[in-house]
């Protein structure tokens, strides 16, 4: 008899124990998945903030950049004023190299200038005048980051909003 209280005793204590390991093991799965969630959040972060800033503070790299032989994208004529020209390369550049352009390596980037209401300015490309809107909008993921710059454009109040993301 005091055999198989023993028994009962011990198979009771682990099953405890095994629960609290399992409960420790996802506890830590779950915090180090957030950790790398997080490291991956402030590696976009950089990117987006350097790139928008990229793009409103400088001509580029070089400053007369074209397509084939951009380093750095700079669409400003001057600090914080943008450049219609500079938009309709951009506008005009394979979106492989935009990406190259803005160092964002293998991340994805969707760009826009919109007036003070939210509506889409427009640039002219060769004769055709477009939305400025461009590269690829983030559908579905969770590491999504978005900044917006104030400038100057043909003269007026324009926001620059700039999208950095990554698929999952």
């Amino acid at each position: 008899m005091r055999a198989q209280i023993w028994s009962i005793d011990f198979i009771v204590s682990v099953v405890i124990f095994a629960a609290a390991v399992a409960m420790i093991l996802f506890v830590w799965g779950s915090a180090s998945s957030q950790a790398a969630e997080s490291l991956q959040i402030t590696e976009l972060q950089k990117k987006a903030i350097t790139a928008a800033d990229t793009l409103v503070r400088i001509k580029g790299v070089p400053e007369n950049w074209v397509q084939g032989n951009v380093t750095f994208i700079g669409l400003a004529e001057r600090e914080g004023v943008i450049s219609s020209q500079k938009v309709a390369q951009l506008l005009n550049m394979g979106y492989g190299d935009a990406r190259g352009g803005l160092q964002l390596g293998g991340d994805e980037f969707y760009l826009a200038l919109k007036d003070s209401n939210g509506t889409f300015l427009n640039a002219t490309v060769g004769s055709v005048s477009m939305q400025i809107e461009y590269g690829n909008y983030p559908n579905s993921s969770k590491f999504v980051v978005p900044v917006e710059r104030y400038v100057l454009y043909n003269g007026e109040l324009a926001r620059l909003q700039l999208i950095v993301w990554r698929a999952a």
